[in-house]
């Protein structure tokens, strides 16, 4: 009977032991292995880089812009099937914008759907660097000439280190790209993205048309001014000279050579100007600001 009870206490054990390996709670396997499977950090970074559109390492924008810029981005994300990224960086560490650009968004994993398609902004203070680029279907949405578009308008606000002013400026610009995109005619060279009327661009004709104007009324009062005015440029020399202070030798000698002294200025606009290229699966481009 001892001995019954004795082979019936070890089943039970064993049976017990084979449960709770089972249901995971981290027992030793027969050869000493634990019994949970291992998560690498890499892939829950991917994971987390999934759901997430701007990366801000350089500590440029204010927390609030960053809320707002990830609900539009997943917005642009569900919508059309491309991702719109941002990235700051503190430093480039010497390497080329667009590697340095192509091997972050390919490290995290970014990009929609089978073709990861996305598009990337990549911003630098430190070398005043930035780069835009894509893959997928980013790269119909965003040509090579709406990428020169977009390096182009960028490079006042982040030229004046308007940090939020240039993210809002790239998300605001992607919109309209996409919807382009989706409507079948993506901003190309047969297809230029329109000039927004701004403050600026307003000043500036209200300028023009004034300054046409006033050409235009002082032409006017110059002929008048000139039909009431009868001093003519004298081609000869005695008209200029008073009487008895030189003696002229030929009573038509003129006036025949003038000299103007001029000296090129160099430009100090260093800034650079940004060209955007195709290559290997990756449309982007560079540019200083």
């Amino acid at each position: 009977m001892k001995r019954f009870r004795h082979k019936t206490y070890h089943a039970l054990a064993a049976l017990g032991l084979a449960v709770l390996s089972t249901i995971g709670f981290g027992l030793p396997t027969a050869c000493g292995a634990p019994a949970t499977a291992a998560h690498p950090d890499s892939i829950l970074e991917a994971r987390v880089a999934k759901d997430q559109f701007i990366f801000d390492e350089a500590g440029l924008f204010s927390d609030s812009n960053i809320q707002s810029w990830e609900e539009r981005s997943a917005q642009y994300s569900a919508q059309y099937g491309i991702g719109i990224y941002i990235v700051t960086t503190p430093s480039l560490e010497g390497i080329d914008p667009r590697d340095w650009t192509i091997d972050f968004f390919h490290r995290h994993e970014l990009g929609i759907g089978a073709e990861a398609s996305g598009e990337i902004l990549m911003i630098c203070p430190e070398s005043r660097d930035m780069h835009i680029g894509g893959q997928g279907l980013g790269e119909q949405a965003f040509t090579n000439y709406g990428v020169d578009e977009l390096l182009s308008a960028l490079k006042e606000p982040l030229g004046d280190d308007d940090w939020n002013g240039g993210g809002d400026l790239f998300l605001e610009m992607s919109g309209e790209y996409l919807e382009q995109w989706e409507a079948g005619t993506p901003y190309d060279t047969d297809h230029k993205r329109p000039l927004k009327m701004t403050a600026t661009s307003t000043l500036v004709g209200v300028g023009a048309a004034a300054g046409g104007g006033a050409a235009a009324g002082g032409g006017v009062m110059s002929m008048m001014k000139k039909k009431h005015n009868t001093l003519r440029l004298q081609a000869g020399a005695k008209h200029y000279v008073v009487p008895g202070s030189a003696e002229i030798t030929a009573a038509n000698e003129v006036l025949s050579h003038s000299y103007i002294t001029t000296r090129t200025i160099e430009s100090d606009d260093d800034s650079g100007s940004g060209s955007s290229y195709s290559s290997g699966g990756w449309t982007g481009g560079s540019s200083k600001f």
